[in-house]
């Protein structure tokens, strides 16, 4: 790299002496300098002269352009790790003249042309974009926006329109610059030109007039489509490369927002950054199109009308840079110009680059504007996605850039942070207090900005088939209207707190609203939404409090040793409000399955009414009712009365609330001649109402919530919290004490902020956040499970699979294609067994998988179905194999020529021909005996019992004896016989204990070559969880599975139910299927109590015995741990001419392999 950045240094010096570019030496490129305080004096911080312009574009393009191989080759990549067919570095670099010549009013910022090695600057601000670029869309490898909105298993067509519940074609231009948008064409017919490559992946997206296409359907990614034998044959021609798939267009299906055509909707993401909706669209036509040039304004591509022709971003040839001027326009606007709470790009960027680049903070502020909004994350909106991958990226691009150059730089080069704007002078009228109408717009404006990542990470819930799924009943829209009317109008004569009122003269314009602490509240009020009624998309309030393991139907009373009847109001203004309980009153909540149903669907309704002296309770493992009396918590044991359980948001629940509700928005209200939100509901004597109109009412479910939280939460005040108070010391002190919300937490749940109360009901909630789902995880799965999780699994899983192996994850992959719902446990922080990898110092290291074989079978067709076409492999050198003594010289290649292999080992330890003979027939035979056995062990069991005097014999000299033993029975030398069996790391177990079946498939496992996983060995586990979750299966860590639980059948045979894990007892419905291994499983003496087993000793008897040998002795034991040096190398395989091949480097002889034991390195 030393050497390559001199090469480039020399190039800018060649330069520089044909007077192209600033001056500079040969070691380092440099700019005559100036003393610090004169370095600003002479440029704007977004413009230098435009002789320094064009000086400085030059210098970073003169040394950027020798590097255009290196970073397609090993930054362009997608999830394949091949390099991208779309994002070129030569389209970047035709890109950046235009950007840096500004676009709208801003440029790209290349560095400083008046300081010493100035352009670093400029080189540090594109990788970080690049880092942002590589995560967003280049790994993906797709300029149009991907149709992935899955919705009931399937993926609408209509999602052109917009997914997530979003509509493109809708989204308003900000105050003053509503002129740029475009006009929505109904007669537009555009298709998109990049698409999904996986197994059964949608086509793209496209947009029609309702006369070409008057509704459209879906596409089913798991219709077999190459089928020659079908009337006419079908044959996958949809696009290219097309494995699987079709369109479905029989019957209208709506996306989320409810749309059933195409009409209009050719506003998908495009471009590096997804550029998306007609605001974007119209403000590059303004600036850069057609409309410019027709407006007489300098335009860069006078002839495309982006407002006619967006596609045009994607899919023209001849201006392919423009999907990088699509995602410069947005650095340019919203990360390069971010200036807010002191943290300043340019400054912040400038202090990253001279303190030597490696403060971490700098990229992970940058990945939080970029998809957080703020620079400070969690923000409002949680967590940055992929913030390791971020990292990772931006470490790769300032290491493919040669950078840093230097160790640090003089502290005092820092831009000036832009003062804020200035507040308008004082006036001689005098101050009143107002709402800002800019407040309220302004807040909104900025929720609608993160619409997409509130709509996945806070309003969603988990279905039933495992997927995180954007709630259909507490949806974005309907929260953005009731907030509008709980500041705008408000409730019970209060507001919706956004921050402190402004105060300005009647004379004086609009002052910049200060939205934290607006954010904050609605975080706070999310957050506790999310945890009670969203996690279950539910209306109603369900059943959580199991009662040994049953739901008492007297829940409904009050669950966690609560009587709602008893919530009466303890504030003397509010006395009298309650909700009179009335015995005979009758009340049913919401049918289960009104709404898309999520993992609570299953636990019966509540319910009130006299009928019943007393009520049972619901098992929810036989999922039958029982007969009581069975009290709840309370010990209570009948619903009379009982109807006043949680409804909305908040589970606004017991006869205070439900009466204030009827007091201030009821019918109460409008008796009184109070204006009432809803004139015609009694709230006390029809609580129903809130959730059986939904329909009619979707705002109904935010309203009560926001009344509550309004008139509880917002004014709570106990001397020792004062809400609004600790809500600004949170926001002002950096918004990092979480016992702000954790305050807050228990005032929700217990009505109270005693800081020695416990919230043990709410921590259940917290705990059981749950796994979102990526199409390919960031990094190898890290996903533990809540024991709320782990509970509500309890019989509502097909299949449990212990451990993550690659034989585990691929059975789980298999079964959840058949459309069983699988869970995976493994006990390591990361899943995937040998499939681990870990980073260190840069480098990444695999622990496990060095190579695979049995590509000439069916395993390379398998993974590509198993991995949905993601899993892609890279074939070794002919010769993968080399022995090596170095005490004796020894070098014997094994290639993938099976046969020449023989040869070889004949000529060098002189085996004659009948040696080989006996290694065949007893490769053969235990091979076929071990068949057999596995056959009979997965098909019958019971007929098992009955052969095995027939097949032990055969089976345990065969397969069971050690590998030692048979070779050197069967003449071979012993060093002969080290040879066969050199590469005994693979499996771990050495010869002199190894069965000898598995040297038997070692033997021919590698003809046809040894392959190795594209991206290393973790992108096994990473597709093959991906397409797991994709299919509502769950793959967790840190999750040991203690016991597998079994139960003797009618004929006394042993058959597994569930699995314990952490404590928890979850029943399937299928079966178990243990990747833990034998040893694990079933033990080795666990009848003597001398090793514990995941089975009973019972249970797991005839397993045991079944594998000793022919010596009663188990023959099959534990592998021998052993040491690894890892080792590093800064250069490439080709830098350092490194064949792609293992080699096995025997300290002594191999005689020393069979005799002395000794690990090959």
């Amino acid at each position: 790299q030393r050497i390559m950045k001199q090469q480039r240094h020399l190039l800018i010096g060649l330069l520089v002496a044909n007077n192209i570019s600033p001056s500079c030496s040969f070691d380092r490129p440099h700019q005559p300098q100036q003393s610090h305080h004169q370095q600003y004096s002479h440029q704007t911080d977004e413009q230098q002269t435009n002789e320094n312009n064009i000086n400085l574009l030059t210098y970073i393009e003169s040394y950027l352009t020798p590097l255009e191989t290196t970073v397609n080759q090993q930054l362009f990549l997608t999830q394949t790790y091949e390099v991208s067919k779309i994002y070129k570095f030569r389209d970047l670099l035709a890109a950046l003249p235009i950007v840096y010549d500004g676009v709208g009013g801003t440029s790209l910022y290349l560095g400083e042309s008046s300081m010493d090695l100035g352009w670093e600057y400029g080189l540090v601000n594109l990788a970080a974009f690049l880092a942002q670029c590589m995560k967003e869309t280049i790994q993906y490898d797709a300029c149009d926006e991907n149709n992935w909105d899955f919705i009931d298993r399937q993926y609408p067509l209509a999602n052109a329109c917009g997914q997530l519940g979003q509509s493109y074609q809708d989204y308003q231009c900000p105050p003053g610059e509503e002129h740029m948008r475009c006009e929505v064409d109904p007669n537009m017919r555009i298709k998109a030109t990049t698409h999904a490559h996986w197994y059964g992946a949608p086509p793209g997206l496209f947009c029609a007039p309702k006369s070409d296409l008057e509704f459209v359907g879906i596409w089913d990614y798991n219709y077999w489509c190459n089928n020659p034998w079908a009337d006419p044959p079908e044959t996958c021609s949809v696009y290219e490369g097309q494995k699987a798939g079709r369109f479905d267009n029989d019957e209208p299906v709506p996306s989320r927002s409810g749309r059933t055509d195409v009409e209009g909707c050719c506003w998908w993401g495009r471009g590096v950054i997804q550029t998306t909706g007609v605001c974007n669209f119209g403000k590059l036509n303004y600036y850069l199109g057609a409309r410019a040039a027709a407006e007489g304004r300098d335009s860069k591509y006078p002839e495309i009308d982006f407002c006619k022709t967006p596609d045009k971003i994607c899919s023209s040839d001849e201006h392919s840079e423009l999907k990088w001027i699509a995602g410069f326009f947005y650095w340019m606007k919203d990360v390069q110009s971010y200036n807010k709470d002191g943290w300043y790009y340019k400054t912040e960027l400038h202090k990253f680059v001279n303190s030597g680049m490696t403060d971490v903070g700098f990229i992970d502020a940058i990945s939080g504007i970029v998809n957080r909004g703020c620079h400070n994350p969690p923000c409002a909106t949680g967590d940055v996605d992929g913030l390791d991958d971020r990292r990772a990226n931006f470490r790769s691009v300032l290491g493919v850039f040669g950078l840093p150059l230097h160790s640090s730089r003089p502290p005092s080069t820092l831009p000036p942070i832009p003062a804020p704007p200035a507040l308008p002078a004082p006036s001689s009228s005098s101050p009143k207090e107002t709402e800002n109408p800019a407040l309220i717009s302004a807040f909104l404006q900025r929720l609608s900005s993160h619409r997409s990542i509130l709509e996945r990470k806070v309003l969603s819930y988990q279905a039933l088939n495992g997927a995180m799924t954007p709630s259909d009943l507490y949806t974005f829209d309907t929260l953005m209207e009731s907030v509008a009317y709980a500041f705008e109008v408000g409730h019970a004569g209060k507001r919706f707190y956004l921050g402190p009122p402004m105060t300005q003269s009647v004379e004086d314009a609009e002052t910049t609203p200060d939205l934290r602490f607006g954010l904050v509240n609605i975080a706070a009020f999310l957050s506790q939404s999310q945890s009670e009624g969203i996690q279950a998309n539910a209306c109603d309030e369900y059943h959580s409090d199991s009662i040994n393991g049953k739901f008492p139907v007297s829940n409904s009373c009050g669950q966690f040793g609560n009587d709602y009847q008893q919530y009466t109001c303890s504030s003397y203004a509010d006395k009298g409000m309650e909700c009179p309980v009335v015995a005979n009153m009758k009340a049913t909540a919401v049918a289960s399955g009104k709404y898309e149903k999520s993992l609570y669907d299953y636990r019966p309704n509540f319910y009130c009414g006299p009928d019943e002296q007393y009520t049972g309770a619901y098992n929810p493992s036989t999922m039958f009712y029982e007969s009581g009396p069975v009290a709840n918590a309370a010990g209570r044991t009948d619903v009379s009365g009982c109807c006043f359980w949680g409804r909305g948001a908040l589970m606004s629940k017991g006869v205070c609330m439900l009466g204030k509700l009827n007091y201030y928005l009821g019918k109460k209200a409008h008796d009184d001649g109070r204006v009432a939100l809803f004139p015609e509901v009694d709230f006390c004597s029809n609580p129903e109402y809130i959730c059986k109109s939904i329909e009619s009412r979707p705002t109904i479910v935010w309203d009560i919530a926001l009344f509550e939280w309004i008139e509880r939460i917002e004014t709570y005040d106990d001397g020792n919290f004062n809400y609004r108070e600790k809500l600004h010391q949170f926001v002002e002190g950096g918004m990092k004490d979480i016992s702000f919300i954790n305050t807050v937490s228990k005032i929700v749940v217990e009505g109270s902020a005693d800081t020695d109360g416990t919230i043990q009901a709410r921590e259940n909630i917290h705990n059981s956040k749950l796994p979102k789902y990526n199409a390919i995880p960031s990094s190898t799965v890290k996903r533990a499970a809540s024991k709320k999780v782990l509970h509500d699994l309890d019989g509502n899983i097909d299949v449990a699979i212990v451990g993550s192996g690659i034989g585990a994850l691929s059975n789980a992959a298999a079964l959840a294609r058949q459309g069983l719902k699988v869970a995976v446990f493994e006990q390591h922080q990361t899943v995937g067994g040998s499939t681990h990898t870990f980073e260190k110092e840069g480098f990444e290291f695999d622990v496990g998988v060095h190579y695979v074989g049995g590509f000439s079978s069916v395993i390379c067709k398998m993974y590509d179905i198993l991995s949905d076409g993601q899993l892609k492999w890279t074939k070794l050198d002919e010769t993968y194999d080399v022995m090596y003594n170095a005490q004796t010289g020894e070098r014997i290649e094994m290639t993938d020529d099976h046969k020449e292999n023989r040869r070889r080992l004949t000529e060098h330890f002189d085996i004659d021909g009948k040696a080989w003979k006996k290694f065949e027939k007893a490769c053969f035979w235990a091979k076929f005996w071990s068949f057999i056995m596995f056959q009979l062990k997965v098909y019958n069991p019971i007929l098992l019992r009955f052969v095995w005097p027939l097949v032990a014999v055969p089976y345990r000299r065969y397969a069971l004896r050690s590998s030692t033993e048979v070779l050197l029975e069967m003449g071979f030398s012993p060093d002969a016989a080290g040879a066969l069996t050199y590469n005994w790391g693979d499996h771990g177990v050495p010869p002199f204990r190894c069965p000898f079946f598995l040297t038997a498939l070692l033997d021919s496992h590698y003809c046809g070559g040894a392959y190795f996983p594209r991206g290393g060995s973790r992108s096994i586990a990473k597709t093959l969880t991906a397409a797991i979750e994709r299919r509502g299966g769950h793959v967790f860590s840190l999750s040991p599975v203690e016991k597998i639980l079994t139960k003797k059948n009618i004929l006394q045979q042993y058959t597994a139910v569930g699995v314990r894990v952490r404590g928890v007892d979850i029943r399937v419905l299928k079966f178990v299927v243990s990747g833990a291994g034998f040893l694990k499983t079933f033990g080795i003496g666990s009848d003597a109590g001398t090793k514990p087993s995941l089975v009973d000793a019972d249970a797991g008897a005839y397993q045991r015995k079944l594998m000793r040998n022919v010596k009663g002795e188990y023959a099959v034991t534990p592998g021998f741990s052993d040491l690894s040096l890892f080792i590093g190398l800064d250069r490439s395989d080709e830098d350092l001419k490194l064949p792609a091949q293992n080699i096995w480097h025997l300290r002594r002889s191999m005689v020393g392999i069979m005799i002395r034991r000794l690990w090959p390195c």
